[in-house]
């Protein structure tokens, strides 16, 4: 027996199914009953969409609310996912269907739930309950005739739609299309038809679609709208009986419309989109070939592009809409396709252009093909190089030649090189050219190009052609490197005989230079003389007296510009005269000591006194302030004037020598020819006419030979006439005469094929310029002799007057301190003054005839010979102004002048005594172990010390004072000389400058016989500093000697005045050049140079 629980939920179960089946049949019903109403009233009623989707979504509703409701709802109990009726509920469901239950159900659940387990009066209670309704059964309480019912009711509208369908089938079918498909139109059926022009209905994105519909029938309507997605009413334009149009602007998206008039449409359309592919971006990316230097550049947007040749395009193009995207060049008519490289939407094409070309970018799609618009690429072709150079040779000693200039490429620069080859006289075969590479900075595309090949080691014989030329090569690397050369240029060196007449020219205009510079001296000291006689006899100074001394300053400048070209222009005749004529070693001396006497003839000194001068004249001083600077200036004028004088005397004497030294070389070249020339002959045969025929032609050019001797023989006499010593030049007219006749005699004996009598006549020639030679050397040999002789003459001579002279003036000066200026013999200290001075003039006379013949000794003797004319004349002066004190001090620097005179002079004569002097009375230079300045002070801090132990007093003292103040000026004077040395650094400029203030220091004490310990011990530091100087002087050479293994053989001389003007222009345009953007683009670079090579000068 099941127990009552059990029982109910069985029960439930029946009960939920019965309820879902009944759900199924109520929702049959009023869904079908639905359908066949709104079916019915479609059908004849032809709605709008909007009341179909009415009746659509009404059916939809309803099926689905009572499938929910009535048959979802009970399944779902049944499954036991919930419960729709309790035990309670369904027992008084239970005992209200079936009587004979009544409550006993409900009042067995009741007891069920109060019983306990140890309550069994309540366990046999409920047992009795069980038992009373236990055979009874519960399916009466099922609602079975409840459903059978539904199910009757539900067979009505089921039959009505079977019935329907097969006898109207078209209500059914065509309603419930219109219904389902409640969007679509559906046209009433009118009495004319639609007919649409153009059935496609396509058109692209943001055109305009025109619609034109023509309508056929027994009725024509007289309007037409169109309807568009069922909501926008637009009327159409009747362009004629039963036609109507209108345009439906920027169709944007797609639409659903139809026709309609009245209540009448037309079947539904849909406007069919169609999209036109377009270009959302496109990038260029650049990349330039790696030697021009440019990085890689993005450009946004497709636009013309100017680019160099090799540059490699990448286009990165995005679309939207387009299938295929290319690039289409013109006018090869080539399409490349692009391909996509990764995930993005990005499309490429690569191309490296060598040459100019238009493109178009293609966009092809279904419906159409979009062409862009035509760029242009023009591509720069790499040009060659340009270059530009100017070519500078050296037609003075013809030592170098070089080349100037610039070299210019659009990208860059990869080499240049300076190529040359010698052509020997004689000598067909023609070699190679050599080349040089010239420095340049390769990274950029604008070279200054400056190269000198000396000439010197190729060692180059007149008549020999230098051939040289600059090439430049770019740094293409796509087409490979484009160079460009100069003009072939050809340097020839000139015949001997050419330059010979060139150095002759030169040599007489330098002596018209230097006499013209003389001249115009000489007109300044007589303008200095007049103008000072002037002012002293005037009292106030006017602008007639500014305006003279102005034109003096003027004349003066003339005057330097004179001598500086002379200077110039005697360097370039010596140095050719060395290169070509090779002079002896003596006459080589000759020359350089020349050259320096030349330059030291402009002093420092004298142009600090003209500029003094002229700041007096800005400042309109009165006359004594002027007259005073005028009256040191006469001094110095007069001074310049007689060196003038001397170097001029002198360059003739130079070139007396030159012309006799040329004379006996040429002589003694013709005595050896003359001398084969007979020993061929005598070994000839009177046969051999074509040998005697040589051997005539050459003694006819022996002859022409002799008689280039004899003109330049003439030329030597003419030279010598014009010294103010003339030389005793021998007469050699009887063997001029003998030789001539002799050469000419052995020319018509040679014609007379007699050669045994033509030898004896070369002979007799021979001997006759032998005994030339021989007079010619024994005139030089007299010369070096009597000038030796007239030499030690003249130094005993002005050696004792200068040793009186010391005397006289240390003695004034002794007695000077004993008078003072008020006793009354004081103007005879004046007098004796007086006296000395003009005894040095006589001395000064005599020295300036000795530097005349010992040009050696013109520097120093110009030098101490001014300082002592000076100090005498300040000293007297001072003297009659009763200034004791500053005459003492220049009474001191004059004697001692005197005493450096001395012995200089003492130290010479005993050289010229010496036979290991040589004749002209100059000591040997390069003499080994000559002892350093370090040594020297060590020697005189020894005799200043050896002195100061002595017991020598008066005038051996004085002697010996003078003579170590002498030496120790020498050697300040040689620190003079390293200071002016510009390689110097400036700690070395001040240790130096220091030694030299000690020195001067020094020779003041020696002066005023003024020898302490504080003397000894700044000679010992002076030794020591000097020391110190020569090891720093030595390290720096040695560091110049290293830094010099890689330098030229030849130290660089001045550049010429072309050269030098061509670099200023050049540098000028360099730096326009420098200042161009680094962004332009490569046309207007182009166009840049063109411009400045317009406007370079």
């Amino acid at each position: 027996m099941l127990r009552v629980d059990e029982r109910l939920r069985q029960f439930k179960k029946k009960y939920y199914l019965y309820q879902a089946l009944r759900g199924v049949l109520l929702s049959l019903l009023l869904t079908v009953s639905f359908y066949l109403l709104f079916a019915v009233l479609e059908y004849f009623g032809h709605f709008h969409s909007s009341v179909r989707a009415l009746f659509f979504f009404g059916l939809l509703f309803t099926m689905s609310g009572t499938l929910l409701y009535y048959v979802l709802r009970p399944l779902g109990a049944y499954a036991g996912l919930y419960s729709l009726m309790s035990d309670e509920a369904a027992a008084r469901y239970i005992g209200s269907e079936i009587p004979e239950i009544s409550d006993k159900l409900l009042n067995a659940l009741q007891l069920k739930r109060q019983l306990n387990s140890d309550d069994s009066l309540l366990l046999a209670a409920i047992e009795q309950k069980e038992a009373q309704i236990a055979g009874i059964s519960l399916r009466k309480a099922l609602p079975i005739e409840e459903t059978k019912k539904t199910a009757r009711y539900a067979m009505i509208p089921l039959l009505i739609l079977i019935a329907l369908f097969i006898g109207i089938p078209s209500l059914l079918l065509e309603s419930s299309q219109r219904i389902i498909q409640y969007k679509k139109h559906f046209p009433k059926p009118a009495p004319f038809r639609f007919s649409l022009a153009d059935e496609r209905l396509s058109v692209f994105r943001g055109e305009d679609l025109p619609l034109v519909v023509q309508t056929e029938g027994k009725v024509i309507p007289s309007e037409m709208y169109v309807v568009l997605d069922q909501s926008t009413l637009i009327p159409m334009q009747e362009i004629e009986e039963g036609r109507f149009a209108v345009t439906l602007p920027s169709v944007q998206k797609r639409h659903r419309l139809f026709f309609q008039s009245g209540e009448y449409t037309s079947q539904e359309y849909e406007i069919q989109l169609k999209e036109k592919p377009f270009l959302l971006g496109v990038e260029l990316e650049v990349n330039y070939p790696a030697y021009t230097g440019k990085s890689r550049e993005v450009f946004r947007n497709a636009t013309n592009l100017l680019l160099p040749t090799g540059s490699q395009i990448t286009w990165l193009i995005q679309s939207k809409y387009a299938q295929k995207v290319s690039v289409f060049f013109l006018p090869d008519s080539v399409e490349t396709e692009a391909h996509q490289e990764s995930d993005n939407d990005l499309k490429v094409v690569k191309k490296k252009l060598i040459k100019s070309t238009n493109y178009q970018l293609l966009l092809y799609s279904i419906d159409t093909t979009l062409h862009s618009s035509t760029y242009r690429i023009d591509v720069i072709p790499d040009l060659p190089p340009v270059l530009e150079v100017q070519n500078f040779e050296d037609t003075l000693s013809y030592r170098l030649v070089g080349i100037a200039g610039t070299a210019r490429d659009d990208y860059g620069i990869s080499r240049v090189a300076f190529a040359y080859r010698i052509l020997r006289g004689g000598n067909k075969q023609i070699d190679a050219f050599k080349m040089q590479n010239i420095p340049i900075n390769t990274t950029n595309n604008y070279a200054r190009l400056l190269h000198e090949l000396d000439l010197s080691p190729l060692k180059l014989q007149p008549g020999d052609v230098l051939e040289y030329f600059v090439q430049v090569w770019d740094n293409n690397q796509v087409t490979g490197a484009q160079s460009a050369r100069s003009p072939l240029y050809r340097f020839t060196i000139p015949a001997a005989e050419t330059i010979e007449k060139e150095i002759k020219e030169e040599s007489r205009h330098s002596e018209e230079k230097m006499r013209g510079a003389l001249q115009k001296e000489k007109e300044l000291n007589e303008e200095i003389r007049r103008t000072e006689e002037r002012m002293r006899l005037k009292k106030q100074f006017d602008f007639s007296d500014r305006k003279q001394i102005e034109q003096i300053i003027e004349k003066r400048k003339n005057v330097e510009q004179e001598i500086e070209q002379l200077q110039n222009e005697f360097q370039k005749l010596q140095d050719k005269m060395e290169r070509f004529e090779q002079p002896s070693t003596e006459l080589i001396e000759k020359m350089q000591e020349l050259q320096k006497l030349m330059n030291e003839l402009l002093d420092e000194e004298t142009k600090k006194l003209y500029d003094e001068l002229q700041q007096l004249l800005n400042k309109m001083m009165q006359d004594p302030e002027l007259l005073k600077k005028l009256q040191e200036i006469k001094q110095n004028e007069q001074e310049l004037e007689k060196s003038l004088e001397r170097t001029l005397e002198l360059f003739k004497q130079l070139q007396f020598e030159q012309q006799l030294e040329k004379s006996l070389q040429k002589l003694n070249e013709l005595i050896q020819k003359q001398e084969e020339l007979q020993k061929q002959t005598q070994e000839s045969k009177s046969k051999d006419q074509k040998k005697l025929e040589e051997l005539k032609q050459q003694q006819e050019e022996i002859q022409q030979e002799f008689q280039d001797l004899e003109e330049e023989l003439e030329e030597l006499q003419e030279m010598n006439e014009k010294l103010e010593r003339p030389h005793a030049i021998p007469n050699m007219q009887k063997e001029k005469e003998q030789t001539k006749k002799a050469i000419e005699e052995s020319i018509q004996q040679l014609k007379q094929e007699k050669p045994k009598q033509a030898g004896e006549q070369q002979k007799n020639a021979q001997e006759q310029m032998q005994k030339m030679q021989q007079k010619l050397q024994q005139l030089a040999q007299s010369m070096k002799e009597k000038q030796m002789q007239e030499n030690i003459q003249t130094l005993r001579h002005i050696l004792d007057n200068l040793l009186q002279l010391s005397f006289e003036q240390e003695q004034l000066i002794e007695d000077s301190r004993k008078i003072n200026t008020q006793d009354p013999r004081y103007v005879e200290l004046i007098q004796r003054q007086y006296k000395i001075q003009q005894s040095s003039q006589i001395v000064k006379d005599s020295l300036w005839a000795l530097a005349n013949r010992v040009f050696q000794l013109q520097s120093f003797i110009m030098e101490e010979v001014g300082e002592m004319e000076k100090a005498l004349e300040k000293s007297l002066l001072l003297l009659k102004e009763r200034k004791m004190r500053d005459a003492s001090i220049y009474q001191q620097q004059g004697m001692t002048r005197i005493n450096n005179l001395a012995l200089m002079l003492s130290d010479l004569l005993k050289q010229m005594q010496n036979p290991a002097s040589d004749g002209a009375g100059r000591p040997q230079k390069n003499q080994k172990n000559t002892p350093s300045m370090s040594e020297l002070q060590k020697q005189l801090n020894q005799q200043i010390q050896q002195l100061k132990e002595g017991q020598q007093q008066g005038r051996q003292l004085s002697e010996q004072l003078a003579k170590l103040a002498a030496q120790q000026e020498l050697l300040r004077r040689k620190i003079e000389e390293l200071q002016k040395n510009g390689e110097l650094s400036p700690e070395q400029k001040q240790m130096l400058e220091e030694i030299k203030q000690e020195m001067e220091k020094t020779e003041k004490d020696l002066i005023n016989k003024n020898i302490n310990q504080e003397t000894l011990r700044r000679q010992k530091e002076i030794e020591t500093r000097l020391l110190e100087a020569e090891k720093s002087l030595r390290e720096r050479g040695e560091d110049d000697k290293r830094k010099g293994e890689t330098a030229t053989p030849k130290e660089r001389k001045e550049l010429p005045a072309p050269l030098r003007e061509y670099l200023k222009k050049q540098q000028e345009q360099l730096e326009l050049i420098q200042s161009v953007p680094p962004t332009m683009t490569p046309y207007f670079k182009q166009r840049s140079d063109e411009y400045l090579k317009q406007i370079k000068p």
